[in-house]
């Protein structure tokens, strides 16, 4: 069997290899606006799950991959009374402006004692208009409770505020328990945002993942002008006009999420045997996409399930090289 992994993170080098984009629940991050009476710009930013079973864990930098949220023209809101958790219940009472305060989170928008989350030694905090960290960040043990989603299916991971910035802007990874499996994500958000804040999100979900791939393998084949979607899926490769191999390529650069699936052995991915996975084989998995025929199940059916589909080309794509 000819099977590799590949990293497809720019710049991580070896410390975060990418074991491909598996089914997983974990489905992107979310910013929800929070109006109020103080005219603070305030937005909570959330990590979205479909299975009520999953876990945020931590959210962090790494010298390779580091944090970084920051206010565009301005600083950070730090109330005098805050600190860089959840505000507490009781001093929310007293000063309601708390409750708009910049704050790291997993899970819980303020505390009555009950925030088991840490802070990692050597803290930096949160400076006048940016955070950042290349080895810090904020976790939880599986076993807490304001690790699960809410029953909207999300976990808050902070909240940033600002009453003299214009917008925000984030980058940072996540580990997260999705489905049982160990996850890790390098993703981000911008509020407000008009437009995708990353090249190859192209469902606007801060996360470039599987379904990007779908959205791109839909609009593969010539582009019309009037949809803006397919524009963009050809501008991540050489805007020519054709949604193509390219396209694909440079969509591929930008992946994001690192999870656990079958590489090495367990899996052929090498479709024409010449023994490499590449283009070539995409080509192979493109020609017999959604086939049952004999002859595309025994070259691209590499889940064993009778049908060539999506969890066909997470496998092709996890490994890649």
């Amino acid at each position: 069997m000819k099977t590799r992994t590949v990293n497809l993170l720019s710049g991580l080098g070896t410390c975060l290899i990418l074991a491909g984009p598996a089914p997983a629940t974990f489905t992107g991050i979310s910013v929800e606006a929070t109006p109020n009476e103080f005219g603070i710009l305030t937005c909570r930013v959330y990590a979205e799950f479909s299975n009520p079973d999953d876990r945020l864990l931590g959210v962090y930098g790494m010298p390779e991959a580091p944090l970084e949220i920051e206010v565009t023209g301005g600083s950070f809101y730090q109330h005098p009374f805050g600190s860089d958790g959840p505000p507490s219940h009781s001093l929310i009472e007293t000063f309601p402006s708390l409750a708009f305060d910049t704050f790291v989170a997993i899970g819980l928008s303020e505390t009555d004692g009950n925030d088991f989350m840490t802070i990692t030694p050597g803290w930096p905090g949160f400076g006048p208009g940016s955070l950042h960290l290349t080895d810090n960040g904020w976790f939880v043990t599986p076993d807490q409770p304001q690790a699960v989603p809410d029953a909207g299916g999300r976990v808050l991971l902070g909240q940033f505020s600002t009453t003299d910035g214009s917008s925000f802007f984030g980058r940072f990874l996540i580990q997260a328990l999705s489905n049982g499996a160990p996850i890790l994500a390098f993703v981000g958000f911008c509020h407000p945002a008009s437009a995708p804040c990353f090249d190859g999100d192209l469902n606007l979900d801060n996360v470039v993942g599987i379904e990007d791939f779908l959205i791109l393998l839909g609009c593969w084949g010539p582009v019309d002008d009037g949809d803006p979607g397919c524009v963009y899926a050809d501008a991540q490769g050489n805007a020519d006009g054709d949604v193509g191999i390219v396209d694909f390529l440079a969509l591929l650069s930008h992946w994001t999420i690192f999870t656990d699936v079958p590489t090495g052995d367990e899996v052929d991915a090498d479709l024409n045997d010449d023994g490499v996975v590449d283009v070539l084989d995409l080509l192979l998995w493109l020609a017999c996409k959604g086939s049952v025929s004999r002859e595309c199940l025994m070259i691209a059916d590499l889940d064993g399930d009778g049908f060539i589909g999506v969890n066909d080309l997470v496998l092709l794509i996890t490994n890649w090289g």
